[in-house]
């Protein structure tokens, strides 16, 4: 389990600004999910996941003393997911009337555009955050590389080696958030 180095509110206050904030809390961040049945299918899972995400990253990038930019990884880890703002969630009601317990929320995404791709148009649109190209590379990317698909984004991030690494320390991080930290939750 990681350990928590930051709340949720301690991370966006640190990164954007009090309407930027309530921007979040109009499109549902700190009550949504963060899934419909895996990782954090709870009520505020989606800010509890985002900031397990970042604290894990942190912590890699102290630890390894990779040397990126505090203000990036808050960026990557607090926005990765911001699409699930927009799926739509509602509780998976059953037919006697009680919540599913293996499937407690229904999502109907709105876009149509790849999941971190749409991640960061909310977060450009919507929330009116300017990125910079490391932190846009690494939330596009964060769901992992397909080959032989992305062999043309993969030979391009290895010729911008930070933003290779903003990458890689997101998807790492998000995978032991998933895969390590959350696991009670499933």
């Amino acid at each position: 389990m990681v350990k928590m180095l930051y709340s949720v509110k301690d991370l966006l206050e640190e990164i954007l600004t009090a309407d930027q904030i309530a921007i979040l809390d109009r499109i549902g961040y700190f009550t949504l999910p963060a899934s419909t049945k895996y990782h954090l299918s709870v009520k505020g899972g989606l800010a509890q996941h985002s900031c397990n995400v970042t604290n894990r990253a942190l912590q890699f990038n102290e630890s390894m003393n990779l040397g990126l930019r505090r203000d990036w990884i808050i960026l990557m880890g607090m926005l990765h997911d911001l699409v699930k703002t927009s799926y739509g969630y509602e509780p998976n009601y059953l037919k006697n009337g009680e919540i599913s317990e293996s499937r407690p929320y229904t999502a109907t995404p709105r876009f149509d555009i790849g999941h971190g791709s749409a991640s960061l148009y909310l977060a450009g649109v919507t929330v009116g955050i300017e990125l910079p190209v490391p932190v846009a590379s690494a939330i596009h990317h964060h769901m992992g590389f397909q080959f032989p698909r992305d062999t043309n984004a993969i030979n391009t991030l290895q010729r911008n080696p930070i933003d290779m690494l903003c990458v890689l320390v997101l998807q790492w991080a998000d995978q032991m958030a998933t895969y390590v930290d959350e696991v009670e939750f499933k």
